[in-house]
């Protein structure tokens, strides 16, 4: 995973940090005084997988989904998450988009 310090979206959201992995985006996190943004882009080509996506998850990613910032096959969402669940979902969400590498295969 690479980590970048960008100035993205300009003086609404400041400086932030991008992850990626190889090419593909995962998010940006903004930091701000005892919180933090986490902005998404999630997106399919397959509507129907993106949508259980969605619905699986917590109340708040739903109601984030219903005013997402719409973009290609999906669109962009921005998590301020409070708990650990938001923490959970984020984690669950950055998933769906990059499937995780399962460190334990071949042993």
């Amino acid at each position: 995973m690479q980590k970048e310090l960008k100035f993205p979206f300009g003086n609404n959201y400041g400086w932030g940090y991008k992850y990626s992995h190889k090419t593909q985006h995962l998010c940006y996190i903004f930091f701000e005084s005892c919180a933090i943004d986490v902005i998404l882009q999630i997106s399919s080509k397959d509507k129907d997988e993106l949508n259980e996506a969605i619905n699986r998850g917590l109340s708040l990613t739903k109601e984030l989904w219903k005013d997402k910032y719409p973009c290609s096959n999906g669109g962009w969402i921005n998590y301020r998450p409070k708990t650990e669940m938001d923490i959970n979902e984020i984690m669950r969400l950055l998933a769906f988009k990059k499937k995780p590498v399962n460190i334990d295969k071949g042993r």
